[in-house]
């Protein structure tokens, strides 16, 4: 149950000042959302600047230097209208101060708006872009204009927000600066020694100094406000893949007990002898598996490290004490890859290596899925399978009808993401909690892609092996694992 203290931050965006239904439809392709229902004042408080405009730079009309931000502030002379109303001729405002004369350029500008705006002999602050032609300087529809005794309301340092078509940095400050103030207080979640040794301020200003910079070292990566955000958001992923892993532990498991009778074999065949840390490594999946919780690791290495092999080892003791094993990979050439891989080691010991993917059709898929098939039975050989995408595992007619399914006996799923790769153990006689936990670990790593980047992650399930894209049939973008 969400406590009543967060209610204003989980409001929709609808009820904030400013935001019409035209407004909204643009919020919600901004935040990345479906509908508007999605859309809440926190996404729009993650949505951070990714740059600024500095405008505190007020040197006077003649000191102005070319192409730069400055904000002056000067008398206005007159008005120059364009002759016969001709609209490809600029509406001119002419400034003074006491170093210069400044011109400002209005294309299609609207005399009566910009006479109630400047008038004549009023002392008034514009900001924007300084143009210098023939000696002369020029600002060509100024980004701020207020009178001189208003100009502390001008933003001097403003935040830059990534914008979709139609949206106006303007409106979007404006909706952000109202959603702010809905920030409650909050008491303290972090370690109180961390925050003062680090230097980190509390959430609540952690936001106000991320949506009201006073210095471009406010938005740099490594502002005290950033690291305090980015530090949440890490102790929150941990903390919900600690939940994650605490569901899933809840479910019995099915203990696997390596002879090494399978596992010595493919050993003796590796051209290489194994480091301490893949020893270590192997050693502590193996216990993992023998207890009678599932197990839930997830292994990080370079490139060539060994993360293969440790999967390997981990299907091999399964294989041994009856089981199946199935290596998940997100492409068909990676699935191949690692067949070809797995495959020369496997031989040696005997092991039926299948590789499965949605481009396997007719007989040659049938085949396959019976030899895996028999492959539960006790006097038939154990199989091990390379199967592309985590969607195939549930969707293909290996799990439609139980009666058939070739991984009944799949004892552990091994995951790879071109990086990590993840091992799952899973109870006896069904796969799919492993694709379940993998499902939720991508959803929130989908979150938290939207929270840094602003957009939302593409989800793996939408692409098939050969890089289209299912809904548009479109090349799919390329993706970090």
């Amino acid at each position: 149950m969400r406590p009543a203290i967060l209610d204003p931050l989980f409001s929709p965006i609808s009820g904030l000042p400013g935001v019409g239904p035209k407004i909204a439809d643009l919020l919600v392709k901004l935040l990345g959302r479906e509908t508007l229902e999605d859309c809440r004042v926190i996404d729009l408080l993650f949505h951070a600047p990714f740059s600024l405009i500095d405008r505190r730079n007020q040197p006077g009309i003649a000191r102005a230097p070319q192409g730069a931000i400055v904000t002056i502030t000067a008398r206005v002379d007159r008005h120059q209208v364009p002759p016969g109303g001709k609209s490809n001729i600029p509406y001119r405002v002419f400034l003074h101060d006491e170093t210069g004369e400044l011109t400002l350029v209005f294309f299609r500008g609207q005399a009566a708006w910009l006479e109630k705006q400047l008038p004549v002999d009023a002392e008034v602050t514009v900001s924007g872009k300084i143009d210098w032609f023939n000696g002369r300087a020029s600002m060509v529809h100024p980004d701020y204009i207020v009178r001189a005794d208003e100009a502390e309301s001008l933003p001097l340092v403003e935040p830059i927000y990534p914008l979709t078509a139609g949206l106006s940095p303007k409106t979007l400050r404006k909706i952000i600066d109202a959603g702010l103030p809905r920030f409650p207080e909050l008491p303290e979640w972090d370690d109180l020694a961390l925050t003062q040794r680090e230097g980190l301020p509390s959430i609540r200003d952690s936001f106000h100094m991320l949506h009201e910079p006073h210095d471009p070292s406010d938005i740099d990566p490594q502002a005290p406000a950033r690291r305090r955000l980015a530090y949440d958001e890490f102790l929150a992923g941990q903390l919900s893949l600690s939940l994650v892993r605490q569901r899933l532990r809840k479910v019995a498991g099915q203990p696997v007990t390596a002879t090494g009778a399978i596992s010595s074999k493919i050993l003796k065949t590796l051209p290489f002898s194994l480091t301490s840390s893949q020893n270590e490594a192997i050693a502590e999946v193996l216990k993992d598996m023998a207890g009678n919780e599932r197990m839930l690791r997830l292994l990080q290495g370079d490139v060539g490290s060994g993360k293969t092999l440790v999967a390997l080892m981990a299907m091999a003791a399964v294989i041994e004490s009856g089981g199946q094993a199935v290596l998940m990979a997100p492409t068909e050439i990676l699935a191949r890859q690692h067949h070809a891989t797995i495959s020369k080691f496997a031989a040696s010991a005997g092991l039926g290596i299948e590789v499965l993917t949605g481009r396997t059709k007719g007989r040659e898929r049938e085949e396959i899925l019976e030899r895996d098939r028999l492959g539960c039975r006790p006097d038939r050989h154990r199989h091990a399978c390379a199967v592309p995408g985590q969607r195939r595992l549930r969707q293909s007619d290996a799990c439609r009808r139980r009666r058939a399914a070739p991984f009944r006996r799949a004892s552990a799923t091994a995951a790879d993401g071109q990086g990590p790769l993840a091992a799952h153990a899973c109870h006896d006689g069904d796969a799919d909690p492993a694709h379940a936990g993998a499902r939720r670990l991508r959803r929130y790593g989908r979150l938290q892609a939207h929270r840094k980047t602003g957009r939302p992650q593409a989800d793996p399930d939408d692409h098939r092996a050969d890089g289209t894209d299912r809904r548009n049939r479109r090349p799919a973008a390329k993706r970090d694992h």
